[in-house]
């Protein structure tokens, strides 16, 4: 998914069927974006709006995440507590 937003960019949508490449049949970027400049600062703005969408996909998992781990590590003490008995 982090693919998707960070792939090339050319026709205002992201191209999901070529696993986030840019679409073949793209329209050409318009004669502004040829300033590095502005491509710098695209290229910031774009990887700032894929960590923010990486970050909530984190918050959301994280919970599960945290949940998985305290059963396993309560199944293994279980186990290691068992061959002391």
């Amino acid at each position: 998914m982090l693919a998707l937003y960070l792939a090339g960019r050319r026709d205002g949508r992201w191209c999901r069927r070529s696993g986030g490449r840019a679409c073949a049949a793209a329209q050409p970027a318009p004669a502004a974006s040829k300033n590095p400049d502005v491509k710098l600062h695209l290229n910031d703005e774009l990887r700032a709006a894929a960590q923010l969408i990486l970050q909530d996909v984190i918050d959301d998992f994280a919970p599960h995440i945290e949940t998985e781990i305290k059963r396993r590590l309560d199944a293994r003490m279980e186990r290691l507590l068992s061959q002391y008995e």
